[in-house]
Formats: C-alpha cells, sequence, structure tokens
C-alpha cells in the first residue's frame, strides 16, 4: 500500500505541533515554578517577621500587648476585604473555580488572582492563620500559565492544556513531588 505524500506532511505537523506544545509547557513549568518559590520564601519571611513581632511585644509586655492582636486583625481583615472587592474568584483553595474556569462555567481573572492569592496569602499565612499554601500555588500556576497563554496559545483547547499543566506545576512546586503535579492534573482537570 502506498502512503500519500500529504499523511507525512501531516504527520511532520502533528509531531511540530506537539513540540511547540512541549515547549510551551516547559516554559509554563519554569514559571509557575518560580512563582512558587517566591512564594514560599516570602512565607518563610512573614514568619520571621511575625516571630520577630510577637518577640518584641512579648520583652515590653505592658505598653505592647495588645499589638500583636491588633496588627493581625488588621491584617487579615484588610486581606478578606481586598479579596472580596478585587478578586472575589481568588477566595478559598481556588481548586474548584480553576475547575469551573475549565469546564467553560467561570471565568478566570490571572493578573487579579496571582496578586490577590500572592499578597493574601503572605499576609494570611504569615500572620499565623491555619491555612496550607498548596492551594494557593495551584491557583496561581494556573494563573501564571493562564497568562502565557493568552499571548502564546492558538485556541481555548491548546490554553486549557496549558493551564492544566500550570495548575499541576504549581502543585508539584508546593510539595516537591512533580509526580503529584501529574496525578492531580490527570484526576482534577476535566
Amino acid at each position: 500500500m502506498q502512503s500519500h505524500p500529504d499523511s507525512s506532511s501531516d504527520q511532520s505537523r502533528i509531531v511540530l505541533k506537539r513540540r511547540i506544545l512541549s515547549l510551551k509547557g516547559l516554559c509554563i513549568g519554569l514559571m509557575a515554578g518560580l512563582t512558587a518559590v517566591g512564594f514560599r520564601l516570602s512565607l518563610e519571611y512573614a514568619e520571621r517577621l511575625r516571630n520577630t513581632f510577637l518577640a518584641f511585644s512579648r520583652s515590653h509586655e505592658f505598653y505592647y500587648w495588645p499589638m500583636p492582636a491588633l496588627l493581625f486583625g488588621l491584617s487579615i481583615a484588610i486581606v478578606v476585604f481586598v479579596t472580596l472587592k478585587f478578586a472575589p474568584d481568588a477566595g478559598g483553595s481556588g481548586i474548584p473555580h480553576l475547575k469551573g474556569y475549565l469546564e467553560g462555567l467561570l471565568t478566570f481573572r490571572p493578573w487579579r488572582i496571582l496578586f490577590v492569592k500572592f499578597i493574601g496569602g503572605v499576609i494570611g499565612i504569615g500572620s499565623g492563620l491555619a491555612l496550607g499554601r498548596e492551594g494557593p500555588t495551584v491557583q496561581m500556576g494556573a494563573a501564571v500559565a493562564k497568562i502565557f497563554g493568552d499571548y502564546f496559545a492558538p485556541n481555548r483547547v491548546e490554553r486549557k492544556i496549558l493551564i492544566s499543566a500550570g495548575a499541576g506545576a504549581g502543585l508539584a512546586a508546593a510539595f516537591n513531588a512533580p509526580l503529584a503535579g501529574v496525578f492531580f492534573v490527570m484526576e482534577e482537570t476535566p
């Protein structure tokens, strides 16, 4: 049986598209990983700052004892206010919102989500709230991928693939477990 010349050129185009998509995925993985590293370092700095402030307040207990509660309460109130007014879709872990966007049910404003998740997460977790960094890191990875995909992905299908890759890269960076990111994408994204 003789093959048509068009089929080999179609096959070459498919291979080229896959390679380009893989390169885009690599770029997104690097950007999501750097975002996660920046988030983790910021959280460590915020924790050191909180501990220093608490130690100072304890050493001057008569004059400064209400300051930690007031400052942390004010910080949390500001984070809640900014989240509700500026980016309500950044509330919670962000994973259900991400799934809703990938299914075409919700909008996704990546710049707002990235800003509010990063700054709000650092202030909230840095203030001592019992929050994890995994959910925010997943949504920030997806936001980075959405920003990248808006410029470099030719269609919605490819953008969804890249956003899923960004979410998986965020999870992999948060847990320092690359296979967890792969399994997360296979299990959680539509």
